[in-house]
């Protein structure tokens, strides 16, 4: 029973690391930041004047999770960085934009966000039982008379 236990803790821990992450994508996804200093694609990019892309330090940088199974049992989320980080938007209200507006904003997908969170809920509830069922077998094993 012990043993069922352990790749249960692990989805769980899986799990929860994914919604942490979609749930920092979510709140950050409306920071803006200058686009020429902006890490975006190639297909984004609208300046000559910035071919090179360089990081901007106070710009959130979107994160993605990936699940990847552990040889023991069990899974493990590994947590990297979205390519590319940015996109450019259109605000000309914003303060950092640019002469034709724009503006880099985190590369984030709000659905497909919701979608993460939906998933990493199952995850959650599934290994929730099957860690509720391994207690309770132990207990009915512990409790039963020889």
């Amino acid at each position: 029973m012990i043993s069922a236990m352990r790749p249960a803790i692990t989805g769980l821990r899986a799990a929860t690391t994914s919604l942490a992450v979609s749930a920092s994508n979510i709140v950050n996804m409306r920071d803006s930041g200058n686009l020429a200093n902006a890490q975006v694609s190639a297909a984004d990019r609208v300046r000559e004047n910035a071919s090179q892309p360089k990081p901007t330090e106070d710009l959130y940088r979107p994160l993605r999770t990936d699940n990847v199974t552990i040889a023991s049992g069990g899974v493990r989320a590994v947590v990297q960085h979205t390519d590319p980080p940015h996109v450019a938007d259109y605000d000309p209200s914003d303060p950092n934009a640019d002469d034709d507006g724009l503006v880099a904003r985190p590369n984030v997908d709000l659905a497909a966000e919701l979608v993460n969170m939906r998933q990493a809920k199952t995850m959650y509830s599934a290994n929730l039982k099957v860690v509720r069922t391994a207690d309770d077998m132990m207990g009915v094993l512990l409790d039963s008379k020889v």
